[in-house]
């Protein structure tokens, strides 16, 4: 049944009440502007990390090359999936149909969230794939560094899962405020983040220059931010960061489970607030010589060397 559920998902993205002729053509439509999204987007971060690759490895700093690639996939797949998360979660118009079957709450909730997860991971993908494959092509991949990215191409998604959920029950807060304006407020948002996309498109250039002028700046302040560090030293293949990330997106997982929505009509409830608690490990602020949650500071030199 679950499985059932997940194909109804993403039956609901293609038909939305047509013909299933129509249908058939609508999902070719949009699998064909998938595909060219994909390729418009690894064409745009393959010239930047194409650009950027070699001086970090030059500057040791390779570490902040995957945080850099997982931060830019990270805001890709959230603002992507906001809109989804809202509709899915909080504003579905199937919950009572759903609730009067014989199914279990949590199982319909699992597969809207699966779902949610599969459509993080499609847009986080193009970012993080493209990264990896120009990493290899100028630096070299190894075994197990082919491994951990497959890893954290897996993991990634669950952050942004956690946090576009939670700002999905805030945009769905605020819509449900106004009433009749509800609509407009959507496309208004929807619009803002468009054109807010559409900026950074063409400022490319000169956010490469400005990231090569400040990388050392930017790279000090990722090392003091625990998460961002051992990113990019499990983008590297170092086994501790990689577990590190994985229990840190595990209790976000956790953490950022959605809230129950607010509306009167029934609706399945979300996961019990608290769960696991988010409690960093203990250790103290990464620095060059010592990092947070394990002593790795000489990861990266050494696998250079």
């Amino acid at each position: 049944m679950f499985f059932s559920l997940l194909r109804i998902r993403f039956w609901s993205l293609f038909s939305q009440g047509s013909r299933k002729g129509a249908s058939t053509r609508r999902g070719i439509l949009l699998a064909a502007l998938y595909l060219y999204l994909i390729g418009c987007i690894g064409l745009m971060f393959y010239m930047l990390f194409s650009a950027i690759c070699v001086p970090f490895a030059e500057m040791g700093l390779d570490w902040f090359y995957f945080t850099l690639a997982g931060l830019m996939g990270f805001a890709f797949s959230f603002v992507g999936t906001i809109f989804f998360s809202q509709s899915q979660l909080y504003e579905a118009r199937d919950n009572q149909l759903l609730l009067s079957m014989p199914l279990r709450p949590r199982t319909i909730l699992a597969s809207r969230m699966v779902f949610l997860w599969l459509m993080d991971f499609a847009m986080n993908l193009p970012i993080w794939l493209t990264a990896a494959l120009v990493y290899a092509q100028q630096i070299g991949l190894g075994g197990f560094q082919c491994l951990s990215l497959t890893l954290l191409a897996l993991l990634l998604p669950c952050f942004s899962l956690a946090l576009s959920t939670l700002a999905a029950w805030g945009v769905a807060k605020l819509t449900r405020r106004l009433g009749r304006f509800r609509t407009l407020m959507t496309m208004a948002l929807s619009v803002a983040f468009l054109l807010a996309y559409l900026y950074c498109y063409s400022q490319i250039q000169a956010i490469l220059l400005l990231l090569l002028q400040n990388v050392q700046l930017l790279a000090g302040w990722a090392m003091a931010v625990a998460p961002f560090y051992h990113l990019g030293l499990a983008g590297l293949g170092n086994p501790g960061s990689l577990l590190l990330r994985s229990a840190w997106c595990r209790c976000w997982r956790w953490a950022g489970s959605s809230p129950a929505p607010s509306s009167p009509s029934p609706s399945p409830p979300g996961r019990p607030a608290g769960g696991k608690s988010g409690a960093a490990p203990c250790g103290s602020t990464p620095s060059p010589g010592r990092c947070w949650g394990g002593s790795c500071g000489g990861w990266a030199a050494a696998r250079r060397t």
